[in-house]
């Protein structure tokens, strides 16, 4: 079993140290982590604090795959959510859109929508 409570000390921790020398990339990957952790605890509000603050960084670092990925994400956590599937249906979307200007082939980014429930992707579907 996974200790994500004991996953967020560690990446704290890198998240200071990436702070110190000033490594961004070194940043945006602590960030990922803290989001990925507190998402799977449970505190949604958190993972989703630290996604948009990776995302500055990834934007700042000019990575706009990463950039897609992280909206995904962001997706992830809204659907993990009851009340919030409009808005990650948006945020799912915005992925897909950030990815084909990265010459992701259409196909492949709606990949990102695979584990969402077959009414939410009828929904996307009517929007596209």
């Amino acid at each position: 079993m996974h200790d994500y409570n004991k996953s967020i000390v560690y990446y704290e921790l890198q998240l200071s140290v990436a702070k110190e020398i000033k490594d961004l990339v070194l940043e945006a990957d602590a960030l990922h982590g803290l989001a990925d952790s507190h998402g799977r605890v449970g505190d949604y509000d958190k993972a989703m604090k630290y996604l948009e603050l990776e995302l500055v960084a990834l934007s700042e670092l000019g990575f706009i795959v990463e950039q897609g990925r992280n909206h995904s994400c962001m997706g992830d956590v809204l659907l993990a959510q009851d009340g919030h599937e409009k808005e990650a249906i948006e945020m799912f979307q915005k992925a897909s859109g950030i990815l084909e200007t990265c010459d992701y082939p259409g196909e492949m980014s709606w990949t990102l929508c695979k584990r969402m429930s077959p009414s939410l992707l009828h929904d996307i579907s009517q929007l596209r």
